[in-house]
């Protein structure tokens, strides 16, 4: 089985269509290597559902053992101001295809609540910077 634990998202505060880079600590507690896992993430926010970035989806083999996994996420440009929650998630790429589909199984996921804040900045778009 594997997991993940520590899910760090930096820069915590972001205007809409910013990046940001989260990462996490995988373990695989298994005795062989993981060859076909991908790293998935989304941002959930009451009101406002789910949102996904599946072009920054990235490949992972994983030894057994502990690692570092790291990955980016664009923000879209009408997302909605306040706190979001952050999810990681680990798939099986089952197809082999490099894209999380249904056919994938989901083998870890880690969240945090309100771990992203996007910020309003418009007013800054009318020359009022400081």
């Amino acid at each position: 089985p594997v997991s993940l634990a520590n899910l760090i998202v930096q820069p915590g505060s972001i205007a809409a269509g910013e990046s940001v880079q989260l990462s996490a600590q995988a373990g695989n507690s298994a005795g062989a290597a993981h060859d076909h896992l991908l790293i998935g993430a989304s941002l959930y926010r009451s009101g406002s559902g789910y949102v996904d970035d599946s072009d920054n989806d990235a490949a992972l083999s994983m030894a057994p053992g502990s690692q570092a996994i790291a990955r980016a996420f664009e923000t879209p440009t009408a997302l909605v101001s306040g706190s979001w929650d952050v999810l990681v998630s680990l798939y099986l790429d089952v197809d082999e295809n490099g894209t999380i589909s249904a056919t994938d199984l989901p083998l870890a996921l880690i969240r945090s609540n309100g771990a992203l804040r996007v910020i309003d900045d418009r007013i800054f778009a009318h020359g009022f910077e400081p």
